[in-house]
Parts: C-alpha cells; sequence; structure tokens
C-alpha cells in the first residue's frame, strides 16, 4: 500500500529533472502562426530559427527554412519555431513570414532556458527530447535538416 504513493513521488520528481523552462513563450510575446504552451514543447525535439527582420541572409533564408517546416510538421516528435531577435513590430515580422508562406510559431526573442540565445542571427538549433543540444549553427549551411 506504501509503495504507490512512493511510485508516484518517484514520477513526478523524474519529469521535473526532465521539465525544460521557456523564456517568451507569452501571449504578450507572441507575433504569429500557431500558437504554444510549455505542454506542447515538453517532450518533443525542438529546432529554432533566431533571425530579425532587417538582417537580409535571414530572410534569404525563410523559403529553406520553410521547407524544413513542411518536412516536419506533420511529425509529432518535432517542433519548429522561431524567434525573433530584432526590432521591428510585430505586423511587419508576421507580413515577411506569410510573404514566405511560413506558417510557423513565432515568439519575439524566445529561448530555452540552459540552451543559447541567439548571438547572431541567422543562427538556429536543435534540442533532444531529453533537453541536450543536438546542433547549433548557421542554417543557410544545410545541416539543420540533418539535426533533427
Amino acid at each position: 500500500m506504501t509503495r504507490f504513493p512512493i511510485l508516484i513521488c518517484f514520477l513526478l520528481c523524474v519529469v521535473t529533472l526532465h521539465a525544460r523552462e521557456y523564456v517568451n513563450l507569452t501571449e504578450d510575446t507572441h507575433i504569429c502562426g500557431p500558437k504554444l504552451t510549455a505542454q506542447k514543447l515538453d517532450g518533443r525535439v525542438l529546432a529554432i530559427l533566431n533571425w530579425g527582420l532587417g538582417c537580409g541572409w535571414c530572410t534569404k533564408y525563410l523559403p529553406e527554412f520553410n521547407e524544413v517546416i513542411d518536412q516536419y510538421k506533420k511529425d509529432p516528435r518535432v517542433v519548429i519555431l522561431s524567434s525573433h531577435t530584432w526590432g521591428g513590430s510585430f505586423p511587419a515580422i508576421a507580413k515577411k513570414l506569410k510573404e514566405y508562406n511560413c506558417d510557423v510559431p513565432t515568439y519575439q526573442n524566445f529561448y530555452v532556458v540552459g540552451h543559447p540565445a541567439a548571438t547572431a542571427v541567422p543562427q538556429a538549433y536543435v534540442i533532444s527530447i531529453e533537453g541536450e543540444l543536438l546542433w547549433k549553427g548557421q542554417p543557410r549551411d544545410g545541416k539543420l535538416q540533418g539535426a533533427l
């Protein structure tokens, strides 16, 4: 009889240890695309593109990023999102993504605690289900898809 509460406590502790913390995953920082919650991100591989509206390389990369989105959008194990890291109005950012048919969850300055925030753009990274950094780099080098 006493084993059941101990087992529940153990399982809750294990789940807590693997929970990730997300910064700027809020209504106020949501720019466009489907809205996410921590529950929708936990237990999934995350592919995050850091970019900026005023960055020429970033906007040139959007068609390739859209190919990655299309390739993985039906895979329930993967969540692809973008983090806009430069200034600009939310409507202008959403308009640019719409021009490239990128219907991706986009948040202002989103990042996962303990993992890279943008130091340059464009920059992308992939985080495993266990929370390990699998890949970080320039998305235009074509290695983002290989990391997934």
